[in-house]
């Protein structure tokens, strides 16, 4: 089985909209389609091929552009990257 950047499901249910996350500032790059780097905890790496599909309450919704798919659980800001 392939391992994605994150696993595990939003302990606080479904992933709900929010403002803007406390450390992103009003200028950032990251915005909604923004094409991004996920940081992986299990090969401690960044990991490529998604995209933000929503700020949420934790951070971000992040889509894999491969198949479309939303990851489970919200992304923590400091966890993305805009894609180099």
């Amino acid at each position: 089985m392939t391992s994605y950047a994150m696993r595990g499901r939003a302990t606080s249910g479904s992933i709900r909209a929010a403002s803007v996350p406390r450390s992103l500032s009003a200028n950032s790059p990251l915005g909604v389609g923004s094409p991004v780097d996920v940081w992986c905890v299990f090969d401690r790496r960044w990991v490529g091929g998604f995209a933000i599909d929503a700020v949420v309450e934790g951070g971000f919704a992040v889509r894999r552009i491969s198949d479309q798919s939303v990851l489970p659980a919200a992304i923590p800001a400091e966890r993305v990257r805009l894609t180099r």
